[in-house]
């Protein structure tokens, strides 16, 4: 199986536990695009569930599950004010 870069980074984010919200902060990405790339993502694997992605890609050695704390999931980037969750609207800087 061969995943884009952009999709092992979304994957990896997945895997870490973060929201697709977290996830397009993180990458400076619409929320809307993090939910095209998990839903193609879980295509490709033959994924049904998150969680069934998680396990998939762990075992496939796609990435690794990094230990954070919580508080980094709750942290956003500074120069981001919002995001926008509207389909075709980019994110607010």
């Amino acid at each position: 199986m061969k995943l884009t870069k952009r999709k092992l980074e979304v994957l990896r984010l997945i895997v870490n536990g973060y929201s697709n919200r977290q996830i397009a902060l993180n990458l400076g990405i619409s929320v809307n695009t993090v939910a095209v790339h998990r839903a193609s993502i879980m295509k490709e694997m033959g994924a049904h569930k998150a969680t069934d992605l998680v396990v998939r890609a762990i075992r496939s050695s796609l990435v690794s599950v990094s230990p954070i704390q919580n508080a980094e999931l709750d942290a956003e980037p500074e120069s981001v004010e919002s995001v926008c969750d509207e389909p075709g609207k980019r994110w607010v800087q």
